[in-house]
């Protein structure tokens, strides 16, 4: 007869099962590894601890170099169980600066102890030589991210075949960071056929110079992410139009420019032609502010012009290449699909007679006119852009800001005539639009039964009945609690006054909030509970105006906001089939603002589209 012990452990498991537990479990990397469960089970015995590496040791993030020197040392052989399972390394958060020596002696005497690394990201300083010739020696290498100070030259990248992205993030040359030795850049003009997605990002004060990066080629070069550059808008231009590849563009400018809205367009189509070939001579007559060229046949062709010349900004004229527009911008990103197969293959600095690209994302801030509001010059509207809808066909997603003032109208026929020119988006999904308003003379426009106005005091307005929030109203009222606003009004100087304010709003509209009474979440309650009705019920008119929208975020912004808002109220539209079409079911209104319950909103400052979007939202998240 056979006998059967009933007690077993979790090392008689099979290894099916012990896998399957081990990837149930996860990596939990939003926890300190020696706080994940994965880490306690490999802490077991060596059979667990050989199914747990894996997964605790794929993705690594330290804080600082020293750190990883220190973990790079205990597994500095090859044969290593943990060296053999890392997969990506992230190092640091903030930028110290620092670095022994350029890496201009880069030579493959230094092996990496992480021969299956595909990912490695220094943040918190300047790359030492020793990193750098360990990274050499990683042939699979896919993404780099680096700090780089502004008088290194392109990375050497020829040991590196693999690698798909590369970041760099440029900061100003510090007096502990020498010279490297072979800075003449000009006679080394390399192709890097592998890059797919290049990011440059100029810290304040430092600038790499155009020549660096520039006279470079990427023959598959899918995304392009420029930020803070003060290269010349005429060499970005002619830079993504040489790379018909790209198909994800963002560009900010450090200086300012105003980018003209028909070159932006033009660029996205591929239309554009910014330089002359280089085989032939540019021209310019004296009378003629715009430049051309004579082209083999002898035919006078001129340059398209990125930016308003100085006899436009000097005469307050625009281009009048849009008719009735007048719209600039300095900065803008987009996201294009080509038209035929032929399109990437596109190898002239000419532009193509018809268009080769469409774009389905589009990102742009418009440039302040406010100067041309005092000289009494006839400026483009913010809801004027919204007639471009010819220019935009395919657009999928806009994102839209502006920080002239909108003309003194109510909100709700203002957002009824932008919802009546969205009827011609046909391909509209989301939209975001941000736009200034004086918050002392823009009214709601419109009341309602069960919104009737109460009274505060006599004589003031209260908080609640404004269209812009109290964190928008104060340029400082993040730090402010609702009374020490109530106490800035003339009228409300008695504590006990304001008190009764809040008691007597909070009854009025059946609140009951146990927060305390200097907290600021409780103002921004009353204000959204106050205002949501008026607000769903615009928000459903243009979503019917407009059937194919989905998702709209407004972020309101007054005259105090610096420039910026930090107060977002997303609206979801939920459709239903009635009577054979398509009809609003419900709207869904989501109010965030920094620092709240919610979290923070997306910034609508960051001109970003794509996946350069998805990994600065992932990012935000990772440092919050």
């Amino acid at each position: 007869m056979y006998s059967f012990s009933l007690h077993k452990t979790l090392h008689d498991l099979p290894n099916e099962l012990l896998l399957l537990i081990v990837e149930y479990i996860g990596e939990q990397r939003h926890l300190p590894r020696k706080f994940r469960a994965i880490y306690a089970l490999s802490q077991v015995n060596r059979r667990l601890r050989a199914f747990c590496a894996p997964h605790l040791y794929r993705h690594l993030h330290f804080s600082s170099s020293e750190k990883y020197h220190k973990f790079a040392s205990h597994s500095r052989f090859p044969t290593s169980d943990i060296a053999l399972h890392v997969r990506s390394i992230y190092i640091g958060s903030e930028l110290l600066f620092l670095s022994d020596k350029p890496p201009a002696s880069l030579h493959r005497g230094f092996r990496c102890p992480f021969p299956y690394l595909h990912s490695f990201e220094c943040l918190n300083r300047i790359p030492e030589s020793v990193i750098m010739a360990k990274l050499s020696s990683c042939s699979q290498l896919k993404n780099l991210a680096l700090v780089w100070p502004t008088h290194w030259p392109f990375p050497e990248l020829r040991f590196n075949p693999q690698l798909e992205t590369l970041r760099l993030k440029i900061v100003h040359k510090q007096a502990n960071c020498p010279f490297a030795i072979n800075t003449v850049f000009g006679a080394r003009i390399r192709c890097h056929p592998s890059i797919t997605t290049l990011h440059i990002m100029n810290f304040p004060g430092a600038d790499w110079p155009d020549k660096r990066w520039i006279r470079c080629t990427f023959p598959n070069l899918r995304v392009f992410n420029l930020q803070n550059t003060e290269t010349t808008p005429r060499s970005v231009y002619d830079f993504i139009q040489c790379h018909s590849t790209l198909l994800e563009v963002n560009v900010t400018f450090n200086d300012e420019v105003d980018l003209r809205l028909e070159g932006i367009i033009k660029l996205i189509e591929g239309t554009g032609t910014w330089r002359a070939p280089d085989d032939l001579t540019t021209w310019q007559d004296a009378g003629d502010v715009r430049r051309y060229y004579l082209t083999g046949e002898g035919k006078k062709r001129f340059l398209d012009e990125p930016s308003q010349t100085h006899t436009e900004v000097r005469l307050f004229t625009f281009p009048d290449d849009i008719p009735g527009t007048r719209f600039t911008t300095d900065s803008f990103a987009f996201k294009r699909v080509s038209l035929t197969p032929e399109a990437t293959e596109w190898r002239r600095r000419e532009g193509s007679v018809v268009p080769r690209y469409k774009a389905t994302q589009l990102s742009l801030q418009l440039t302040d006119q406010s100067y041309l509001q005092l000289s009494g010059t006839t400026f483009a509207h913010f809801h004027d852009f919204f007639l471009l809808a010819d220019k935009f066909p395919a657009v999928e997603t806009l994102r839209v800001m502006s920080r002239t003032f909108v003309p003194p109208d109510d909100f709700v026929p203002y957002m009824v005539l932008i919802g009546s020119r969205l009827e011609k988006w046909k391909n509209l999904r989301e939209l975001a639009i941000c736009f200034a308003v004086n918050e002392d003379v823009f009214e709601w426009g419109m009341t309602e039964p069960e919104i009737e106005p109460f009274l505060a005091a006599p004589g003031i307005r209260p908080f609640y009945d404004y269209v812009i929030p109290p964190t928008e109203r104060w340029s400082s009222s993040r730090f402010y609690t609702d009374l020490d606003m109530f106490r800035n009004d003339p009228c409300m100087d008695d504590l006990e006054e304001a008190n009764a304010l809040v008691d007597r709003v909070q009854a009025k509209l059946d609140l009951d909030f146990s927060s305390d009474a200097e907290d600021l979440a409780r103002l921004m309650r009353i204000w959204e509970t106050r205002n949501e009705p008026r607000v769903a019920r615009v928000m459903r008119c243009i979503a019917r105006m407009c059937p194919t929208l989905e998702q709209l975020d407004w972020y309101p912004m007054g005259s105090a906001s610096d420039g910026e808002s930090y107060t977002a109220w997303r609206w979801k539209f939920l459709r239903k089939l009635r009577d054979g079409k398509l009809d609003v079911d419900r709207v869904i209104g989501n109010l965030r603002w920094e620092n709240s319950v919610q979290g923070d909103p997306d910034p609508i400052m960051e001109n970003l589209v794509g996946e350069e979007w998805d990994r600065y939202r992932k990012s935000r998240k990772r440092e919050y």
